[in-house]
């Protein structure tokens, strides 16, 4: 049995760089520009050699729709792509702020001290509520007063 895997386009499909810049009508530097971001190619030239491209492997390349890559650390990209990355990165959260899908800092802040505060008067609240309907002897009440006081303070951050 052969190799299917091995199998190598018609003549006709066959191009150098120059042909393919023509068929695309692109210049030679495109194409160049093209090999370096994956462009499929059969055969890498050199000062003696010649490129060998397959005209439909470059079209499908070319015409394929753009799929989005996961980036999950820009700091491995080349330092172009990663510019671009940040960039639009900066440019998603202005529009995402826009569109209330993000707070800003201040926001957030002021709401965590709000959500911070209700939670400090609802625990000075509790030894007294617990003693009243648990009938805590004074000793419990006042231990139980001492650990959530030792808790808030621990909940609050130091600056």
């Amino acid at each position: 049995m052969s190799d299917v895997t091995n199998i190598s386009p018609p003549a006709f499909r066959l191009a150098n760089k120059l042909q393919v810049s023509e068929f695309f009508d692109v210049s030679v530097k495109t194409v160049d520009l093209w090999v370096r971001r994956g462009c499929p190619f059969i055969q890498r030239g050199d000062v003696r050699t010649p490129w060998i491209f397959d005209l439909l492997a470059v079209s499908e390349w070319r015409y394929a729709p753009p799929t989005r890559v996961r980036v999950d650390d820009p700091e491995k990209l080349k330092p172009k792509d990663r510019r671009d990355w940040y960039e639009g990165e900066k440019t998603r959260e202005r529009v995402d702020e826009m569109m209330a899908n993000l707070v800003t800092r201040d926001e957030f802040d002021a709401e965590k001290s709000r959500i911070q505060s209700a939670i400090a008067e609802c625990l000075s609240r509790l030894p007294d509520r617990l003693t009243t309907s648990c009938k805590l002897p004074p000793a419990a009440s006042a231990a139980l007063r001492d650990l959530i006081d030792r808790e808030r303070a621990a909940m609050t951050p130091t600056p």
